[in-house]
């Protein structure tokens, strides 16, 4: 299935909960803070809607997608701020990525998120 966000024409999956996502995104880990912003604006422009930064530098208080990237510090907390974020409607859709398979179970013990198929 695609979808277009702007132009041109982006694939898309639809996630547990019904939201269809972009299957790619833009990252800027690493990039220095006065790159970041003309970096994202240009990748706005050209229809790249997955962003990986924060909500402050985006100018916004709501998100498509909340992802903990790895199981580091208080990842349980952070999970749960995010399921509040999702509950106050402040995130379309949450969840997490590069958990090995012991840390993902370990989490989904611990926090309320239904993480079966729908």
């Amino acid at each position: 299935m695609t979808t277009a966000l702007s132009s041109p024409e982006v694939s898309t999956t639809t996630l547990n909960n019904g939201v269809a996502t972009p299957v790619i995104g833009y990252g800027v880990f690493l990039t220095p803070p006065e790159e970041t912003e003309r970096a994202v604006r240009e990748a706005i422009e050209v229809g790249c809607r997955p962003i990986d930064a924060s909500l402050r530098c985006l100018g916004t208080d709501d998100a498509d997608l909340l992802l903990v990237r790895r199981p580091l510090g208080d990842y349980y907390g952070t999970y749960r701020a995010m399921e509040a974020a999702l509950g106050a409607s402040k995130a379309r859709t949450i969840g997490v990525s590069n958990f090995f398979p012991d840390r993902f179970a370990d989490l989904v013990q611990n926090v309320d998120s239904d993480w079966g198929p729908h």
